[in-house]
């Protein structure tokens, strides 16, 4: 799969796309005037709306193009290649029972790995 980074797309469109791939794994997006993709957590109040355009939430460093992502990619390998390619600041997030959870503590695992973790919970009623 292949998602589409174009700075005139809203965030939410790429969130859907992502989703549709993995649907018990979400990503957001972070404002952030650094590349700190690799601190351990972002603050809430830093997170961009999914209304926003994508060139609102990032540092330019190309501003369009498609980046391949696949089941056997690790969580930290999504986040750095948004980081490095697009100057986007995301996290990536599993549901877990009817909470969405930060993938810090398991960032090595796959995105296979983290949707079907999320297997015995109930599908967030947003995405059924």
């Amino acid at each position: 799969m292949y998602l589409e980074i174009n700075g005139d797309r809203p965030v939410c469109q790429l969130q859907k796309n992502f989703s549709a791939l993995f649907p018990y794994l979400k990503i957001e997006f972070f404002k952030c005037e650094c590349e700190c993709a690799h601190e351990d957590h972002y603050p809430g109040k830093e997170m961009i709306p999914s209304t926003w355009l994508l060139k609102e939430a990032w540092i330019p460093k190309k501003d369009k193009g498609l980046l391949k992502v696949c089941e056997c990619m690790t969580v930290t390998d999504v986040e750095n290649a948004l980081l490095e390619e697009y100057g986007l600041t995301a996290h990536i997030y599993r549901y877990s029972g009817n909470l969405w959870l930060k993938t810090i503590m398991n960032g090595t695992w796959t995105l296979k790995q983290q949707n079907e973790s999320c297997f015995g919970g109930l599908m967030p009623c947003c995405l059924s």
